[in-house]
């Protein structure tokens, strides 16, 4: 597969990744052109990637988590800093999304990093329990608890911004 045809195909997959870990437009579309470079630096030395999709949201999360240690945004431990204040959507971001997408968009920048990526992978880019285990490196036991409570979070934080 040629690299044209891998950024067609994934491009909107890791964009939305990086956008969800970065919550910031421009940083995640430069975060997502860095991935493709990554990726195209290793894929033509002839690795071979079984599951391509997996692999190019790795790279992006490798990648999203330098850039938020970078721009100590993120702590040792994982967890986002809280003085960040939320982001706001650009206005024709506003208009090309519905008013749903747009609470789930807040609802999830209001989530830890392991929340959202969670509900990233399983539920937007609908990784398989054991695929998103081994993103996290968690057992796909563990990513079905964890999901459930980051969804039903989701699900609190939505309800308190729609009702």
């Amino acid at each position: 597969m040629n690299m044209e045809r891998m950024v067609r195909q994934y491009y909107q997959a890791v964009y939305s990744y990086c956008m969800t870990i970065l919550l910031n437009r421009e940083m995640a579309e430069d975060a997502t052109q860095d991935v493709f470079i990554k990726i195209q630096d290793r894929y033509f030395t002839g690795l071979q990637v079984p599951d391509k999709k997996a692999w190019f949201l790795t790279v992006a999360r490798n990648h999203c988590y330098d850039v938020l240690r970078r721009e100590n945004r993120i702590q040792s431990d994982g967890e986002m800093d809280e003085s960040i204040p939320s982001q706001q959507f650009s206005p024709e971001a506003l208009v090309l999304r519905n008013e749903e997408r747009d609470l789930v968009r807040e609802g999830l920048s209001q989530l830890t990093i392991e929340d959202r990526e969670l509900i990233v992978l399983r539920d937007f880019n609908g990784l398989s329990y054991r695929e998103v285990a081994g993103q996290l490196g968690i057992s796909a036991k563990t990513v079905k608890w964890k999901l459930f409570n980051a969804r039903r979070r989701l699900a609190c934080l939505i309800g308190e911004e729609h009702g």
